[in-house]
């Protein structure tokens, strides 16, 4: 699978804290399309709100990763905009040296979609 050779390749450097991992790949779609959340990302109160990034079909190998605790998760995600266009991209919390998994905070509104207490 190419993206998962994209992101061991990546993981063969050590990432300093605040460094950008990569883009959040997937299909630009309205909200209202996206019938499983588990890998859409939103824009809430802003102009993209009725949007969503879906990488459920398609995206990068940043999809693929796992939830952990805050205390425990190694990346978190940053919304932006470039001329006008949104983007997710995902940055380094902390130094993660190579071969290390990167994980990632679901955040609370994930686990309430899906009836779930993660503690």
């Amino acid at each position: 699978m190419q993206e998962m050779d994209f992101l061991r390749k990546q993981m063969e450097r050590d990432i300093k804290k605040n460094d950008v991992i990569d883009i959040y790949g997937g299909r630009l779609t309205l909200v209202e399309n996206v019938k499983d959340q588990e890998y859409a990302f939103e824009w809430p109160d802003t102009a993209f709100s009725a949007f969503s990034l879906d990488g459920k079909t398609e995206g990068n190998a940043l999809r693929f990763m796992n939830h952990a605790s805050p205390k425990k998760a190694n990346v978190a995600s940053v919304e932006f905009f470039y001329k006008k266009i949104p983007y997710i991209i995902f940055v380094a919390e902390k130094k993660i040296s190579p071969g290390e998994e990167l994980y990632y905070d679901y955040g609370p509104e994930y686990w309430a979609q899906k009836g779930i207490d993660p503690q």
